[in-house]
């Protein structure tokens, strides 16, 4: 994909998706600080909007944030018109992540998109083609390809440092964030698949040198 990042002299972003991530509940307990906090620290990028369709989870980011006159849309397409910005953060529910990728893509937006990235390869598919299309650029959140811990396992498999990689375990234990998982969890067809794709299944492709 063209990348035109460096053309741009400042990101006006659009948060898409009123949730945890975006603004967590309990910040004081939480490891991480949320995008809205965290883009709004970054230097060069600003957030200019946040959309969701709920309007009780806008009504909650109101109360509890500071928006400083930051307007707050539930439809997608008054937030990508009534903004001028020119990325969008794609954080709602992962069913609706396509959608939302392609609207914001579709109105000359560069986009980053929380894992897991879609919910169907063909979507992906179909992103990765209107972004080429388009020439703005598409990113997923938590990639673990460059982490210097996956840089050198590859370099070890691929130098041959080690033998033939015949077989790959891991196991995913979850005890840091908090004590349970989120219910919405459980509703989601492949919750450990989604959740786990964007890290481990992509780092083992990314270190092996294959699909």
């Amino acid at each position: 994909m063209a990348n035109n990042l460096q053309r741009e002299p400042r990101m006006r972003v659009v948060i898409c998706g009123a949730g945890n991530r975006a603004f967590p509940k309990d910040r004081k307990t939480s490891l991480f600080q949320g995008w809205f906090e965290t883009i709004q620290r970054a230097p060069g990028f600003e957030v200019v909007g946040v959309q969701d369709p709920a309007i009780t989870s806008l009504e909650r980011v109101k109360k509890d944030y500071s928006l400083n006159g930051i307007p707050t849309f539930t439809d997608l397409n008054e937030a990508l018109n009534g903004t001028a910005c020119n990325a969008v953060l794609v954080c709602p529910a992962t069913e609706a992540h396509a959608s939302v990728a392609l609207s914001a893509i579709e109105n000359g937006c560069h986009i980053l998109i929380e894992k897991p990235m879609v919910a169907r390869l063909a979507d992906a598919f179909q992103i990765s083609r209107s972004a080429r299309e388009k020439g703005v650029t598409v990113g997923v959140v938590q990639n673990w390809r460059l982490k210097s811990m996956g840089r050198a396992l590859r370099e070890a498999i691929q130098s041959e440092k080690i033998g033939q990689v015949g077989n790959v375990f891991f196991r995913y234990v979850r005890d840091r964030e908090q004590s349970h998982l989120p219910s919405y969890l459980f509703e989601e067809p492949f919750p450990l698949l989604y959740a786990m794709s964007i890290h481990h299944c992509d780092l083992f492709r990314y270190v092996l040198g294959e699909n």
